[in-house]
């Protein structure tokens, strides 16, 4: 078991344990347990890679996440891992990455965390911090065209009945 004084330090980026991903599953599961949060923390996938881009709730904000199997892993920010999830550091960087290109990046460092799903669970995940995830990219308020989607079902729906 780690002390909560090393699960601070492995919290904050001070210390870093290597785990497998189902021992990564099992201190997860454990640590939820120790701070008496009755929640479900489910398994690494398995399986055909995905490239998906999402924004899930994070402890102090939004948090967008770039998640890619293919790379065995999601990608974020520096800092999201300490300051948005429930983490463990499992590597410390730098870490060498091919990119796109032939180019070579590193990433900050290796980390272990749980992204908070909307059933509430998490789900547990490995993944890479990086100074910067993509490059520049507009932010576009979808909130307009989002209602106008909601409309035109609601319509459907109505038309249909």
């Amino acid at each position: 078991m780690i002390k909560s004084l090393d699960r601070d330090k492995l919290q904050t980026g001070k210390q870093s344990i290597m785990l497998s991903d189902d021992e990564l599953v099992e201190f997860f599961t454990e640590d939820m347990r120790l701070k008496k949060i009755n929640t479900t923390v489910h398994p690494i996938p398995k399986g055909d890679p995905v490239y998906m881009l999402c924004i899930f709730q994070g402890k102090c904000g939004p948090v967008q996440a770039l998640i890619d199997s293919g790379a065995n892993c999601w990608l974020a920010n520096d800092d999201i891992p300490q300051k948005e999830l429930e983490s463990s550091l499992l590597t410390p960087g730098p870490i060498p990455l091919g990119v796109a290109g032939g180019m070579q990046v590193n990433a900050s460092a290796e980390w272990g965390s749980m992204l908070p799903l909307s059933d509430g669970t998490f789900q547990c995940v490995r993944g890479l911090t990086l100074e910067r995830v993509t490059g520049p990219m507009q932010k576009l308020n979808l909130g307009p065209l989002f209602e106008q989607i909601n409309m035109i079902i609601r319509l459907t729906i109505e038309f249909k009945t």
